[in-house]
């Protein structure tokens, strides 16, 4: 996936936190409903997300809502 969208654009949909493990916080974008509108946020949008990365994958940080796009 990394190879291919350096010449184009590629997204890839999952609910797999286990998926997430093999990404990098700036390769995911988290899609949440509020109020009847979608909210787009990149992981590395989250504050502090590198501190929880020290003790917990991104797959776990997803499952625990501290991402967004819960699950």
């Amino acid at each position: 996936m990394r190879e291919a969208s350096e010449s184009r654009q590629v997204f890839v949909t999952t609910h797999n936190a286990n998926f997430l493990d093999h990404l990098l916080p700036d390769e995911i974008m988290l899609f949440d409903k509020v109020d009847g509108f979608t909210k787009i946020v990149r992981a590395t949008d989250v504050p502090q997300v590198e501190v929880f990365r020290k003790r917990f994958r991104l797959g776990e940080l997803w499952e625990q809502g501290t991402l967004g796009g819960i699950p």
